[in-house]
């Protein structure tokens, strides 16, 4: 996926897409090279894959795995509300599939944490040319939340179905 919003040349990707595919998360260069340096004060990041090379139809769960963790202790949880959408690079419009969210409640002082968020798909038709596309967003309180993808450990990931 390809970069936009705050941070620019995010991208995600993936193998051969026959079945079930997952996408990781990551930043430039393409392929990854090691594990991406920390960056702070998140208010979104937004990935996007290359464009489809074939017409797809997207049938159950979409999930993103996602490590997470409050940048300091106390305070609110701050939540995370993640888009799942479709980008026309011809007409620079979106077809948004859905939105989920999750409140991030560990902080700092312990490890990262995995959470899920998931889509229900029914015949989702992507046309080819199209891209896929994650935006995250960060809301509701003082503490930022820290993002880690990229990673050999945390390697944060959106299955497509």
């Amino acid at each position: 996926m390809t970069g936009s919003a705050t941070l620019s040349h995010n991208t995600i990707t993936t193998g051969a897409w026959a079945t079930a595919t997952t996408w990781y998360l990551h930043n430039n260069p393409t392929p990854p090279v090691a594990n991406t340096t920390a960056q702070f004060n998140l208010a979104h990041a937004t990935w996007r894959s290359a464009a489809l090379s074939a017409a797809r139809t997207l049938n159950g769960t979409a999930t993103l795995a996602i490590w997470a963790r409050k940048s300091s202790g106390g305070g609110g949880n701050p939540t995370l509300r993640a888009f799942l959408r479709v980008f026309d690079p011809g007409t620079s419009t979106y077809v948004e599939l859905g939105s989920a969210n999750v409140s991030i409640t560990n902080d700092s002082s312990t490890a990262w944490a995995s959470y899920a968020l998931h889509w229900s798909l029914a015949s989702v038709s992507l046309p080819a040319g199209r891209q896929i596309e994650i935006k995250i967003v960060a809301t509701g309180s003082n503490r930022d939340p820290e993002i880690a993808y990229d990673t050999t450990a945390y390697a944060t990931s959106l299955q497509l179905p």
